[in-house]
């Protein structure tokens, strides 16, 4: 006779702990996404301030374009979130190199393939987002400028979820707001100084941005990698359990 049974137990002190685990878990994407909408909002008033509302109607497609990429994006890191923590919870730092490696190249592959189209017919793009309104001949280099920022920016926007999993929050909402001060202060540098290349300022502003992301990313890796993240050993009895239970009909006394 087994005595094994599932019961409810309430919480009843703890339920205060779950609950600010649990905000302390969702706040950086939280954070995350307030800090890209402001960031959004910020470079729509300045396009709007120096370009008017040609620069506006560019400024529109762009955003759209931007869209299309964070989807990529949002699936990429539903994967790390979901698949990523299970691996660092088995300790496995291989696994988890692996899928971040693997989605890495899935991003780039697929949002270098939107930028192709963007580049090759930049008109007919902003044709799909406009019906009525002209191109303007200064359309085609402000839109291929501006899709060189694409496989960076996703990739940056991808690596957060990276702090995400490793459990440094901080670091995540740091570059969150870091990605707003480049790009709204690259872009307003550019309208003070050199305003005909203006759109050049997301490319540089997200490549730089990347680049400081990386580095950081690097160093936290191989420093948890080395304290925290160890390959479970094959021949290690206190951490692996093989079990093998035969099937079969058994008759009923």
């Amino acid at each position: 006779k087994l005595g094994v049974s599932y019961r409810w137990q309430w919480p009843k002190k703890s339920i205060g702990n779950v609950t600010l685990a649990g905000l302390k878990e969702g706040m950086p994407m939280m954070v995350n996404d307030l800090m890209y909408s402001l960031m959004l909002f910020l470079l729509n008033g300045l396009v709007g301030m120096y370009m008017g509302e040609q620069g506006l109607f560019h400024w529109a497609v762009c955003v759209q374009l931007l869209m299309i990429v964070l989807f990529v994006v949002d699936v990429a890191e539903g994967a790390v979130l979901s698949i990523g923590s299970m691996l660092i919870g088995e300790r496995d730092s291989k696994g988890f190199s692996m899928l971040v490696f693997r989605l890495v190249i899935t991003i780039v592959v697929v949002v270098s393939a939107v930028m192709l189209v963007v580049c090759c017919f930049p008109n007919k793009v902003a044709v799909l987002f406009s019906d009525d309104m002209a191109v303007s001949a200064q359309w085609p280099l402000a839109v291929r400028a501006f899709s060189l920022m694409l496989v960076p920016h996703a990739l940056s926007v991808f690596l957060r979820s990276f702090f995400q999993v490793l459990e440094r929050h901080w670091m995540g909402m740091l570059f969150s707001f870091l990605q707003v001060l480049a790009m709204v202060t690259g872009l307003w540098a550019f309208f003070s100084w050199v305003p005909s290349s203006a759109w050049w300022s997301f490319p540089i502003s997200a490549f730089l941005l990347l680049a400081v992301q990386v580095v950081f990313i690097c160093f936290i890796w191989r420093k948890h990698c080395s304290r925290r993240l160890l390959p479970v050993e094959e021949d290690d009895e206190c951490q692996v359990l093989e079990l093998s239970v035969e099937y079969g009909i058994r008759p009923v006394s």
